[in-house]
């Protein structure tokens, strides 16, 4: 009896932890998302993936290389960001409407891209994390920060690439097939959204399906 009233308990206490850092999370995730094209096509390349490049080799990504050792990055017209998306996407030809990985938003502010991402749902540290990029060209972005827990600041940014001298470059890859942000499970989280009226209205769209 005692071992069942102990493990009731630490049930409990890991549920009002999971609990406290969800709503932490939510409460720090401060981009909301509005359904609208944010222009990113005519500044950079979309419909694929960006990756490191050393994680080529002889000038050709491995499948060994990608979401390996560096991260995978995807942007979406519609603001919706992933931050390492399943190796699948890759290395199959099937359809990829699912969205795997870490997903968010970003914004853009003049040539760069700030973005924030949340863990999958239901992981036990389910943290927020924000990357800001530079736009070099259509086809590269370089790495400017990367932050777990809090919002990266302008001054943070400033302070570590003078003093950073290895630069982190990511090269555009096109893919044939691209994931429906629709079907992730972050389009149905209304603090996802900046207006209720369309979140209700996007809830009632997919119901059903």
């Amino acid at each position: 009896m005692k071992q069942i009233i102990l493990l009731l308990l630490l049930c409990s206490l890991c549920g009002c932890k999971v609990f406290r850092q969800n709503s932490e999370t939510v409460k720090s995730f401060n981009f909301c998302y509005k359904e609208k094209h944010t222009g990113i096509d005519t500044l950079i390349g979309v419909s694929g993936f960006y990756y490191k490049e050393s994680d080529e080799r002889n000038g050709v990504l491995t499948k060994e290389g990608f979401n390996t050792i560096y991260p995978v990055y995807m942007f979406f017209k519609n603001g919706f960001f992933i931050y390492n998306p399943s190796i699948e996407l890759y290395t199959t030809h099937s359809n990829h409407e699912n969205v795997t990985g870490n997903v968010g938003l970003y914004v853009i502010h003049g040539d760069t891209i700030k973005a924030q991402f949340v863990e999958p749902l239901y992981n036990m540290s389910w943290n927020k994390g924000e990357v800001w990029f530079k736009i070099i060209d259509s086809n590269t972005l370089e790495a400017l920060y990367f932050k777990y827990y809090d919002s990266v600041t302008a001054k943070e940014v400033i302070d570590f690439n003078k003093t950073n001298n290895r630069k982190s470059f990511y090269k555009f890859k096109p893919l044939e097939v691209i994931p429906n942000t629709d079907k992730s499970w972050i389009m149905k989280e209304k603090w996802f959204w900046c207006n209720e009226e369309d979140y209700y209205r996007f809830k009632k769209s997919i119901k059903g399906k």
